[in-house]
């Protein structure tokens, strides 16, 4: 199995930040030329904050690969300690602090719950909404070093944003056609998912699946499309560590 690259992490997160800048200094002078580009800039600045708090996961991961841990033993319990939220501590090695992600002792960072101006209110009741969603259960075609569909990443996504933070995080993170609609992914829907958060297991569950524009993408945001549910939902994501 692959282990992450710091190196290339740490250059992910520097590429990150300059696009936050930019997006800044964009924004502070579309708000002083009358503010046409308003929404957009703002939706450049919220995917900046997306992709940030993802990229630090997966430094934090990488970090704790390169210590030893095992996929398997990571533990992403969001408040770092046994009992409150108990979302994440299904896995044995929540057992043991070195082995959790959001802890000084484990990963070193701590979990942040995504900002509802991230969001898009009319998916509110849906189960995952205002989380970010760490799974064993996802899949990307032909992505190293496995390369096969029915290999499960662990991936983290963000259900449920804004089409046009959606829009905003593909313009920084793919190569896709820049202010295009998000393609549509013909996977099966996540709502459909009972226990999709991570427990250590990586069952296969569903592929990122539109060949023609998802093979070997790793990080980018999709629509949901007719047959699954929620219909045209979107959802940002964003692998962990590949399999």
């Amino acid at each position: 199995m692959k282990h992450a690259s710091i190196s290339g992490n740490v250059l992910f997160i520097i590429l990150v930040a300059i696009g936050l800048f930019a997006a800044l200094a964009a924004a502070v002078m579309n708000s002083e030329g009358g503010g046409k580009n308003a929404g957009s800039e703002r939706a450049a600045l919220y995917a900046n904050d997306i992709a940030l708090f993802a990229g630090s996961v997966e430094q934090a991961v990488g970090r704790m690969f390169a210590r030893g841990i095992s996929e398997s033993d990571l533990c992403f319990d969001l408040d770092g300690a046994t009992g409150g939220d108990t979302r994440y501590e299904g896995p044995a090695g929540c057992a043991t602090i070195a082995n959790r992600v959001f802890h000084p002792q484990g990963g070193g960072i701590s979990y942040q719950a995504p900002s509802d101006r991230y969001l898009d209110p009319s998916f509110s009741s849906f189960r995952f909404y205002g989380e970010y969603l760490i799974t064993d259960q996802t899949s990307i075609s032909h992505v190293p070093p496995n390369g096969s569909s029915s290999t499960t990443e662990l991936m983290i996504l963000l259900p449920y944003v804004t089409k046009e933070i959606c829009i905003a995080l593909n313009d920084m993170v793919t190569d896709w056609p820049k202010g295009i609609d998000p393609y549509l992914d013909s996977a099966t829907s996540i709502e459909n998912r009972d226990n999709y958060r991570y427990q250590g297991t990586f069952i296969y569950a569903r592929v990122i699946s539109n060949s023609t524009y998802f093979d070997r993408v790793t990080r980018g945001c999709y629509r949901q499309g007719s047959g699954q549910w929620p219909n045209n939902a979107y959802i940002a994501y964003f692998t962990l560590r590949a399999r």
